[in-house]
């Protein structure tokens, strides 16, 4: 089985200190998100929380491959959505796993997985339910029920999930710096007892995780989690992992806003024009595009007609990564771009 993803653990963007997290990100279908995961043995994350702090992981080498989630709003995208009929939301690995949920603007409930590698279902007679507002010092924790039957044996899975938003400050990564940014320290607890007929099968993990996030994006900057597991209640030492995880599609040094939305940007990498795709675009836009560093480097006015697409002239640019942010009728809208 795998850790259930939490959209605001899986972030636009406060510039005031202790951010608060009031409403659940707009997802546009068919955005993606990515990163990098490395083994991590460096500090434990828990010996700094609080308020005004700094953490510093710039000196961690992510040499490794990126991996890729896509999110979708529409369910006929997956032929396996009729096992959830109230989700609104599915997120899928590169492995073709699905993690189903039903998220309104404060409220997430994670529905069910469907596991590609098993071609089996998990679904939950009690959900895991996360809840906004979420602010400094709060804490919220849920338990969760759910089955799973791979070759006709049922497995019975009970859970518990608890996150506290325990600090505020600075985060330091090879991608640069976040200021004001929020720490959460979340702890998922879930055993899994399997009667295979002759033997009954008793596994548990224990994930504690750290993750600094913003609010109103629905992927965190970085993540650091320790797995424990446990076989008929005997600790498997062995099997302890603890990794650390750097969204690459996060950059610095742009006025941070929690009114930022999101949108899909395509093609990515670009190359003379890139086009900005988001329900609620419409009408007249102003662009700016800003380097990594935070200098604006191009301004344009441009029209968003009735498919709600934007095309944006970028020919005057060179290779590399950059910020895109999009003012139309009072709304901020922010994306990534690389340009090819």
């Amino acid at each position: 089985m795998k850790k259930l993803y939490t959209l605001l653990s899986l972030v636009s963007i406060s510039a005031v200190a202790q951010p608060t997290f009031s409403t659940y990100p707009t997802v546009v279908n068919g955005s993606v998100s990515a990163g990098k995961t490395i083994d991590y043995t460096g500090t434990d994350p828990a010996t700094v929380s609080g308020s005004n702090k700094t953490w510093d992981y710039s000196s961690l080498i992510f040499n490794t491959t990126e991996n890729t989630t896509t999110a979708y709003t529409n369910m006929s995208a997956s032929t396996h959505s009729s096992s959830f009929p109230t989700a609104n939301l599915f997120i899928t690995d590169e492995s073709g796993s699905e993690t189903f949920m039903n998220v309104t603007s404060t409220i997430q409930t994670d529905l069910g997985i469907y596991f590609s590698d098993l071609e089996a279902t998990q679904t939950f007679s009690d959900p895991l339910v996360h809840t906004l507002p979420f602010a400094y010092n709060d804490t919220q924790s849920d338990n969760y029920v759910g089955s799973l039957t791979v070759d006709g044996f049922t497995t019975n899975i009970t859970g518990s999930y608890t996150t506290t938003y325990d600090g505020y400050g600075t985060l330091i990564t090879p991608l640069g710096s976040f200021t004001n940014i929020a720490r959460w320290k979340s702890v998922q607890d879930e055993t899994q007892i399997t009667d295979y007929g002759i033997a009954t099968y008793v596994y548990r993990f224990v994930t504690t995780s750290y993750s600094w996030n913003y609010p109103n994006d629905a992927n965190s900057v970085f993540v650091i989690d320790n797995n424990k597991n446990y076989n008929n209640g005997v600790f498997d030492s062995e099997s302890e992992t603890t990794l650390a995880h750097l969204n690459t599609r996060i950059v610095t040094g742009v006025s941070n806003t929690s009114r930022a939305l999101s949108a899909l940007v395509y093609p990515q990498p670009a190359k003379n024009a890139v086009n900005m795709s988001a329900p609620e675009l419409l009408g007249a836009c102003n662009a700016t595009i800003y380097s990594i560093g935070g200098e604006s480097v191009l301004t344009l006015e441009g029209e968003a007609g009735a498919d709600h697409v934007l095309n944006i002239n970028i020919s005057s640019l060179q290779k590399g990564m950059y910020v895109l942010e999009v003012n139309n009728n009072d709304q901020l809208f922010r994306s990534k771009l690389i340009v090819n």
